[in-house]
Formats: C-alpha cells, structure tokens, sequence
C-alpha cells in the first residue's frame, strides 16, 4: 500500500480548541465550514477515492456529499480533543458488553480501523485498570502527541495507553506485543492499512481489498482473542462503540488460519461501512493493490 498522507499541525489543533475554549462547541462548528470547504478545493485525489468508495459501497456521491463527508471527518477530530478537555459532555452507549469484558479479563488483540471515532475509541473505552497497547509508527503522530501533551491530564492518557513505536523494528515489536500477551494484556492494531510486508486479502463489497496481516498472524501464532472495535457518531458529542468478538477458525493450516480471520473482519466490517459511509476515513483508493 502506498505510503498515506498525514495531515494537520499542532498549531491548527491549537486553535480549534482555543475557538472551543473562547465560543463553545456550536461556533467551533461553524468554524469548520469554510475550513473544510477549502480543503474540499485543494484534494481532488481524496475525492476521487472516497467517490470509488460510495459506488463500490453503493451509494450516490457528488461533490456536496464529498464536502459533508470530509465535515464530518473535521468534526470527528474536533470531538477527539473536545472529550479531552470536558469528557463529561460526551455520551457513549456501547453494544457487545460481554465481548469486551472477555477481552480485559482474558487478554487479546483490538482491531481497530479508520472509520468513525477511531483516534478517540481506546480513550472512550474503559480499561478496568489494564494498559491498552497501541501498535503504532509514534513519529507519524508526532504534530498530534506534541499538541495531546498541552490538554489536561496528561498523565491520565499516559496511564491508560501505552505506545508500541512500530519505528523501534519488527523484532522489538513482536517482542513486546508477545510479552503483553503473555500476561492476559490487550494490544490495539490498525487492522485496515495493509503495512510493510505480504498483506491478507479478503471481499469487501463484493471485491478484494488488502488488510494488514499483523494482527492476524499475532492472534494465529499465540492464539489470542480477537476483537474488532468501531466508534460510530451518532450526533453532536454522541457516539456508539460496537465491540464484536471474531470466531476462531478451525483451520489448522497457519496462513488458512489468518485468511479466515481476516475475511471475518471484513464481514464485521462491511454493513457498518455501508450504513455509515461518511465515517470512512482511508482517502485513498482502498482497492489498488488488488485490481
């Protein structure tokens, strides 16, 4: 997969939440609109993946429905820095209960993927005092971490995650990972973006897409829990986390194993794509390295 574009400042974070701190959500909010519109200017490409996106998902899309989609991507990441300052006027209503206690008693492997409130969801989530492990390249995140350092309790996020710096080399990684697994942790993988490395491939809408082969060749080799996690918005400072354990194959062949693994991640995935796909925030052609 070709390398993904990261975008923003710590400077622009800054003022979206002094706009925040100075007018309050509802004006912060209008602040957006020309933001965005400009944005919706200066990304032809963005808009030429998400439109191949809406029809293989089925659905109409045209410009208006490009900028509506990259406003709710704007809002999303208001909302990640928003329930860092003033938690307490968001609301979370949570589907899959019993999946997710399973996971913080007996260990395993979170997938996580770009869609929704997905930079927010390990801090929406709960962790009945265990360390949530994150598998991430850290310098990627670095204009975002410089900016999370200034909000309020610092130490509260630091306490809660724990970074896995992907930077640090394969070896040091599956070292880690397999020493928090070892001891009934939870590791947190992005699952969608196909990495270094002989991605998995399975359908998603009818046609095959590439995923990321780590976190199911992890939870083949160490059989692990597996549980794919989506944060969905349902309104201003509402979301809903659907929490969904995915069943064990019976394969015994490893890569039989994986590739089972990772078809039933995507079936998880594909309705809540197609009931909500202004929530899909991979702005690149997710398709191209199968077609």
């Amino acid at each position: 997969m070709a390398s993904v574009k990261q975008r923003g400042s710590a400077l622009g974070y800054a003022l979206m939440i002094l706009a925040y701190r100075l007018l309050g959500y509802r004006v912060s909010k209008l602040i957006l609109y020309p933001v965005v519109f400009f944005y919706a200017l200066v990304t032809p490409s963005e808009r030429r993946a998400l439109a191949l996106f809406y029809r293989k998902a089925g659905h109409p899309f045209s410009r208006s429905r490009y900028y509506r989609h990259l406003f709710q991507f704007a809002i999303i990441l208001l909302d990640r820095f928003v329930a860092r300052i003033d938690p307490e006027s968001f609301h979370f209503s949570r589907t899959g209960q019993e999946a997710y206690l399973e996971l913080f008693e007996k260990g395993g492997i979170v997938l996580s993927t770009h869609f929704g409130g997905w930079a927010g969801v390990m801090q929406a989530m709960p962790n009945y005092g265990k360390q949530i492990h994150v598998v991430m390249h850290e310098a990627m995140k670095q204009n975002i971490r410089q900016f999370e350092a200034s909000l309020p309790n610092p130490e509260e996020r630091q306490k809660k995650l724990q970074i896995i710096d992907m930077s640090e080399g394969p070896l040091a990684v599956a070292t880690r990972i397999a020493q928090v697994l070892k001891e009934k942790g939870v590791v947190a993988i992005m699952a969608d973006r196909a990495s270094e490395g002989k991605p998995l491939r399975g359908l998603l809408f009818g046609e095959p897409a590439a995923v990321n082969r780590s976190p199911f060749l992890l939870a083949q080799r160490r059989q692990a829990n597996l549980v794919a996690v989506v944060l969905i918005r349902e309104g201003d400072r509402r979301y809903h986390i659907i929490v969904e354990k995915l069943d064990t194959p019976a394969e015994k062949d490893p890569e039989k194993c994986q590739q089972a693994l990772a078809e039933n991640y995507l079936r998880f995935l594909e309705p809540i794509l197609k009931k909500h796909p202004d929530q899909w925030f991979n702005f690149y052609n997710f398709w191209k390295d199968t077609e």
